[in-house]
């Protein structure tokens, strides 16, 4: 069986997991008790959701948390054919949940401003916009926008 051919038969054949990443830091730090720093979150670092359908690859999700006080949705896409059948939702929900997981109260995003598809997904899932823009680093005449999903734990 080839493709997708039903939302009520998408998770049935569609396989998620979740692939924890820790970047190159092998001596990394925590902050002395009683430091005044604050303790880092919990968890991996990198946490990326993987879609597959019948062994290939639909659709990617990934959340970085680092040196930023939210960790951010960094990394998303889903394959034209698989759009529009939950799949999107399914993988953003799965880096809220690692966001959760990590003890944070917030998960960030930027999306380009012109990208309705995506800002229309991103709305579904619960985020809005903050209402700062900027300029992308490699294309500065294309504007990104800051959408956030506060998470009730």
């Amino acid at each position: 069986m080839s493709g997708i051919s039903s939302a009520s038969c998408v998770f049935k054949r569609l396989l998620m997991r979740l692939l924890p990443l820790r970047p190159h830091s092998p001596k990394r730090k925590r902050p002395p008790r009683n430091s005044g720093a604050k303790e880092p979150l919990a968890g991996p670092l990198v946490q990326t959701a993987i879609a597959e359908d019948e062994g290939q690859w639909i659709g990617l999700a990934t959340g970085i948390a680092g040196s930023e006080p939210s960790p951010m949705l960094v990394r998303m896409f889903v394959t034209e054919p698989a759009r529009r059948r939950g799949i999107g939702i399914a993988l953003v929900e799965s880096i809220v949940g690692w966001a959760q997981s990590r003890g944070a109260a917030r998960l960030v995003l930027w999306v380009t401003a012109s990208n309705e598809v995506a800002i229309a997904l991103y709305r579904r899932c619960g985020f809005r916009p903050m209402g700062i823009t900027r300029p992308l680093a490699h294309t500065p005449t294309m504007i990104e926008c800051e959408m956030v999903r506060a998470l009730n734990l």
